[in-house]
């Protein structure tokens, strides 16, 4: 339980460092709110089961979280 605790994700990470530097916090934590309200919310809403059915938007949102991911570690 400890570990959960004293762990920190690399979004908190960031979002520490900004509100630390005083750069843009809100609007990052801005950005991060939306985006975890919006993974909810497809969760719930079944986001699974229509990509179940549309094989070619999982490689397509695959993809899309590739470059993200790329975009988040170079910039």
């Amino acid at each position: 339980m400890l570990s959960a605790i004293v762990a920190i994700a690399p979004q908190n990470a960031l979002l520490v460092r900004q509100a630390v530097r005083r750069e843009q916090a809100w609007l990052t934590a801005s950005i991060f709110l939306f985006g975890d309200v919006t993974m909810v919310l497809l969760g719930g809403f079944g986001i699974g089961r229509f990509l179940g059915r549309w094989p070619s938007g999982k490689l397509l949102l695959t993809a899309l979280g590739a470059l993200f991911i790329l975009w988040f570690g170079v910039g």
